[in-house]
């Protein structure tokens, strides 16, 4: 570049700061804000979301429903308590009524004459920290008939806040800061309210579970909004969708469908149901309402207002974070979502970065928390370790990701025969329950995809359209075909050479070609309960594959795959799930040594002579998390003692097959939460060992020895949540004493056929929750269901508010709880005019099947008093299932 040129090119760019800094300078003196900020930022938006906002401020109580218990509760929180200054923090997704609720609050006749100062400042994402101090401030000069401070409107920031502590300083206050969206607000502000140790009170509301836990000294101090429960979305939806306020008759299913989509978020409700009051109150209409409210959303005008305030949390995910939130629009409606599977979709899509000092997958599981914290997913499941282990999204979000998406040709979903996009080049399909002819797609072009998924599609073989459909995918990265009804492998697929993500799993596949090794691109390949019990020689050259699931749970129990050698070639592989140790030799065992990124390994088919080599492997897997090791057969020994440095990361231990004495390297894992042991056969009790365990929360036993009674001693367990204990052949007693698993919620006892009395000490769990009894003797279910008979044995569980009895009925399982139950047999009682204080010791056998037949058969001997009862029978839908 010539001189002249450079310097030309260099006075452009300083004209162009020059512009750039007198815009901002005017954003700054109009309080505007710039596009560039996100994309909620333009004025009708911040119109509309302030006239919601100011709607919410301003609704009277009998427009609002299901507010009265958090009212009362956080009404207690700001008035009672200790006198120092606390910060209450209350978090829910957008549409919960976060406003609504802290502004009933606010306005509490308890609250109003507690507090000398009461200030409500709305926050927003465009604030500014002077704004937010002067209107703070206002309110306080209102507070005392003062008039306006002199000047206030160009005070500096730290004459704004000297100001506001002048007013504070001795002062009971409380302060309210409306729609947090991140830490800078409270940064910024909260050195104005001092530390007075009047009783003062900060309340700020959330949609990030992340900004909470940030303002707040505990979490205790934090208010999980929850949905409306059905009944009060119910009353909500009527009293805003019908004129009299009640469902006229004919409309009621098709009004609790919308009430149940909306999912208890009040603002869709009174949006939805506003929006039906202005049509004709008729079925036709209810029912086009229900089946178009993603179209609705993104077109009726009425809706547009709802539609913004909800894709307000979508605007301000950070940039990496919004192509995994669009992602969440491919599951089908009420989709339960593995977070696994999810986090592997994720890297396949090229969505996750890599960070220095982690993985792939621990970057895409802190996204996937940081959706969770902003309330745009939902946690359904948790591992015992805390991690989230299966999710769904809110329908209404997944409505605003679908209409994104679309817009933005990020993904297409199709639903049922809607298999036309021609003019819409996605570079993803989803296709929902289809059992359209797919060879439709050969009207269009195809080949721009990069992933495609398939949820509920009933036919793919006719006329072998897939494998046409497949051959036209040439730049496709992502194939999830879990589920979908094929038979055998589509020769296609192996000419993907893109291909990053394979998954047949829930199929009917049996083999697998050569021919796969093509893929060299691919990282996630998912064979789980298929028919596959081999993998293909070349398998070994997929040299980039980082998870590779191939198991099948069949009456026999799991079952693995067998493979070649050169396993240990797959050195990227982080889950190795679940492969077969070699028969004549430990060639495979060995090999796994060279896995050393593996954090989850399924080994099945062990024998004693693999045990010194699976040892020598492990003890090279600093990273491994998750170990399944189980034996040819439960007898076969499993030698797993000649460990002296095993991983310590490792969370999960399942071993399965004889081991007579545990391997003393298990009492130096202290990360691990969870034990199973099965066909173990100890010769000493495994009780004394695992009971340190400083982190265990989940125990399972089965067949782990031959004892006659378990001892659980106190302070042993600590964190124990969950224990299993099964298939003990000769246990007559358990006992709990007084101190032991403090925390324990869940107690399962199954097939242990001489254990008829109830472990004694079980009245000391006091957080049980659930008691589980599977295949028990008849005499100690009766302890817990005929009270009449051991009335002091009765009394022992009745602090457990699930008890659950699962029994072989008839050739069929049938599971009911003592509740259930107790309400069977008092209807029963009832309806046979039988004197409800008579106590049968056969009535606890009640259950569909005998009594179906108009008798039960075990009245033949009962009390005097119960013989006319053989002919009476119980309504069948309250029977125990």
């Amino acid at each position: 570049m010539e001189l002249s040129q450079r310097h030309e090119f260099g006075t452009k760019i300083e004209e162009f700061k020059v512009r750039i800094r007198e815009i901002k300078e005017r954003s700054e003196r109009y309080q505007l804000r710039s596009s560039i900020q996100g994309s909620s930022s333009n004025v009708s938006r911040n119109h509309t979301r302030t006239d919601f906002r100011v709607a919410s401020l301003y609704m009277e109580e009998d427009q609002i429903v299901g507010i009265g218990k958090p009212r009362d509760e956080l009404v207690r929180w700001l008035v009672e308590g200790e006198s120092r200054r606390l910060v209450f923090a209350v978090v829910g997704m957008g549409g919960l009524g976060k406003t609504t609720l802290v502004k009933k609050v606010f306005d509490d006749e308890k609250v109003t004459t507690h507090f000398e100062f009461r200030a409500w400042v709305t926050v927003s994402k465009s604030f500014a920290v002077q704004d937010l101090l002067r209107a703070m401030l206002k309110q306080f000069c209102e507070a005392r008939k003062e008039s306006q401070i002199d000047r206030m409107d160009t005070m500096e920031q730290i004459d704004l806040i000297d100001k506001a502590r002048e007013f504070l300083r001795h002062k009971k206050f409380v302060v309210i800061f409306d729609d947090v969206w991140n830490m800078d607000p409270w940064n910024s502000i909260q050195h104005a309210l001092p530390c007075n140790n009047c009783g003062s009170r900060i309340m700020l509301t959330t949609r990030n579970h992340e900004v909470a836990s940030y303002c707040v000294e505990s979490l205790s101090h934090v208010y999980n909004l929850k949905p409306l429960p059905f009944g009060d979305s119910w009353k909500l939806f009527c009293m805003k969708a019908f004129r009299e306020h009640n469902c006229p008759l004919g409309l009621e299913e098709l009004s609790h469908k919308i009430v149940k989509r909306c999912e208890g978020m009040p603002l869709a409700i009174v949006t939805i149901g506003g929006l039906f009051s202005r049509k004709t109150q008729s079925a036709f209409e209810l029912q086009k309402l229900h089946d178009s409210i993603g179209h609705e959303l993104e077109t009726n005008i009425m809706l547009t207002p709802m539609t913004r305030i909800l894709s307000l949390s979508y605007n301000d995910l950070p940039f990496h974070l919004k192509s995994c939130f669009l992602y969440l629009g491919i599951f089908p409606e009420n989709y339960i979502i593995k977070c696994g599977r999810l986090i592997r979709l994720w890297i396949a899509e090229g969505f996750v970065k890599e960070a220095r000092g982690k993985s792939l997958e621990d970057v895409a599981e802190s996204y996937l928390r940081e959706l969770i914290q902003r309330n745009m997913l939902q946690a359904m499941e948790l591992y015992h370790d805390g991690r989230v282990r299966s999710c769904r999204v809110h329908d209404l979000l997944r409505e605003i990701s679908i209409s994104k998406s679309e817009e933005e040709r990020f993904c297409k979903v199709t639903i049922k025969q809607d298999l036309y996009f021609v003019h819409q080049s996605p570079r993803r399909v989803s296709v929902h329950h289809s059992c359209g002819d797919v060879s439709n797609w050969k009207k269009t072009d195809v080949s721009h995809l990069r992933s495609l998924f398939m949820f509920g599609v009933e036919n793919l073989k006719k006329g072998n359209c897939v494998h046409r459909l497949l051959g036209d995918l040439k730049l496709l990265k992502v194939l999830d075909l879990q589920d979908a009804p094929l038979e055998s492998f589509p020769d296609e697929i192996v000419s993907l050479f893109h291909l990053r993500y394979l998954s047949l799993k829930n199929t009917k596949i049996r083999v697998l070609p050569n021919s796969l090794s093509n893929l060299r691109n691919l990282l996630v390949l998912d064979l789980r309960n298929t028919f596959v019990n081999k993998l293909p020689v070349h398998t070994v050259k997929l040299r980039h594959l980082r998870h590779l699931f191939a198991y099948s749970f069949h009456r026999i129990g799991l079952q693995g795959v067998m493979m070649n050698k050169g396993i240990g070639q797959l050195t990227a592989l982080q889950k190795l799930e679940v492969i077969e140790a070699d028969e004549d030799g430990t060639r495979i065992v060995r090999e796994l040594g060279n896995l050393t990124k593996l954090r989850n390994l399924g080994i099945t088919k062990l024998r004693r002579q693999h045990g010194k080599g699976l040892c020598a492997s492990l003890e090279k897997m600093n990273d491994l998390r998750t170990l399944r090791a189980i034996s040819i057969h439960e007898d076969e020994l499993l030698d797993l003692h000649s460990m002296s440095s095993p991983p310590l990361m490792l969370q999960l231990l399942w071993l399965v097959g004889r081991l007579e004495r545990l391997p003393s390297w298990i009492t130096s894992l202290h990360s691990l939460v969870y034990i199973g042991l099965q066909s173990s056969m100890l010769r000493d009790d495994p009780i004394r060992v695992l009971q340190t365990m400083p982190n265990l929360m989940k125990l399972f036993l089965s067949r782990t020895s031959d004892a006659e009674d378990l001892y659980f001693e106190a302070n042993g367990f600590r964190k124990l949540k969950e224990l299993d204990i099964c298939n003990f052949d000769r246990l007559n007693s358990v006992t709990v004493a007084k101190g032991a698993m403090p925390v324990l919620e869940e107690l399962v006892i199954r097939s242990c056929g001489q254990l008829k009395i109830l472990p004694s000490g079980i009245e000391h769990l006091t957080n049980l929750k659930d008691l589980n009894l599977i295949d028990m003797p008849e005499q100690l279910e009766r302890m817990i269901l005929c009270p009449n008979d051991v009335e002091h044995e009765h009394k022992r569980v009745k602090h457990i508010p699930n008890i659950y009895f699962t029994a072989l009925c008839e050739g069929r399982r049938v599971t009911y709880t003592n509740e259930e139950f107790r309400r069977t047999m008092d209807q029963f009682l009832v309806e046979s005019n039988i004197n409800a204080s008579i106590s049968c010791k056969h009535l606890f056998r009640i259950t569909r099947q005998t009594l179906l037949n108009d008798q039960c058969n075990w009245f033949c001997d009962c009390p005097k008093g119960m013989e006319g009862t053989r002919s009476h029978k119980i309504s069948v839908s309250t029977i125990p299932r």
